[in-house]
């Protein structure tokens, strides 16, 4: 699946507000990532077309199972790094959790396949 970095961030967000499976508003996914709610609004809709959200006019967000299992992978691959962070650079919890967030969307964009457009540009 071939998702950008701002839309795994998303994801991430989406997963973590939605563990018990109950449905996130958009006003909350606004207040945990600090965007604006029409930004949100635009992301949402663009996930949906790419089948990993699912959301009623005005209503709730829910992951699909595409989505949950792609946010599962990327927000237990943050996670992971976050302990890290702490442990090996001693970083307060908050700087770690926010550089681990930044990490583990780039890996995953490149490793999306991403990488080699990068490359080209450089050159």
């Amino acid at each position: 699946m071939d998702l950008t970095k701002s839309q795994i961030r998303y994801l991430i967000a989406i997963y973590r507000l939605t563990v018990d499976d109950n449905g996130v508003s958009s006003a909350k996914i606004a207040q945990e990532l600090r965007i604006s709610r029409p930004s949100v609004s635009r992301m949402l809709e663009e996930l949906c077309r790419r089948e990993v959200i699912q959301k009623a006019k005005y209503g709730a967000v829910f992951l699909t199972p595409l989505g949950r299992e792609v946010g599962s992978i990327c927000h237990y691959r943050m996670i992971r790094l976050t302990e890290e962070l702490e442990k090996t650079l001693l970083l307060t919890p908050d700087i770690a959790s926010k550089a681990a967030l930044a990490a583990t969307c780039e890996m995953l964009w490149n490793l999306e396949g991403n990488q080699s457009q990068n490359d080209a540009t450089f050159k």
